[in-house]
């Protein structure tokens, strides 16, 4: 480089720098929309949905234990969403049975509550750093109902049930 010649411009800008930003505005819009956000916006969630704050209320938390070993758990209870009941049917003209309904919304599903535990192990290495965890899923092994379901004809109703106790083993790797 002579003293004539224009200095050369180094752009900051390098693939590795764009994907970890990236990686950075990514992580931050999950945390604050599943961590902050929710807290304080909870009655404007529960009217844009038309439904109570119960029924989207979830207790998160998690602490760390020390020398890599992390604990957690979330805690959900709903009233039931509610549903226009089936009162009962008639027989339309295709020869199946077609429902009669009840007044708007004035039923809801059962309330339920479930009970998820986390634990994590993190090994931290040169350049890389290897979590291990166990998550286990409705830890009571509560049958807590989803949705309404009827019989052909209308004349019964049982309820869908969520799904039983579910254990997850995985790992993450980050470097």
């Amino acid at each position: 480089m002579t003293v004539d010649s224009p200095p050369l411009h180094v752009s900051p800008w390098t693939p590795r720098v764009t994907t970890a930003l990236a990686v950075l505005a990514a992580a931050a819009f999950v945390y604050v929309t599943a961590e902050i956000m929710p807290v304080g916006a909870l009655p404007a969630i529960a009217r844009d949905l038309r439904v109570s704050e119960a029924l989207v209320g979830t207790l998160l938390a998690s602490y760390a234990l020390g020398r890599g070993f992390e604990v957690g758990g979330r805690f959900r209870y709903s009233t039931g969403m509610p549903r226009t009941p089936v009162t009962g049917s008639f027989l339309g003209l295709d020869g199946y049975s077609e429902p009669t309904f009840g007044a708007h919304n004035s039923t809801r599903i059962p309330a339920f509550y479930q009970l998820d535990v986390r634990g994590e192990k993190t090994f931290v290495m040169q350049r890389m750093k290897l979590s291990v965890f166990v998550d286990v899923q409705n830890v009571t092994n509560r049958k807590s109902p989803e949705e309404i379901i009827y019989s052909q004809d209308y004349k019964q109703k049982s309820y869908i049930i969520g799904l039983p106790t579910l254990a997850v083993v995985g790992a993450r790797l980050e470097f």
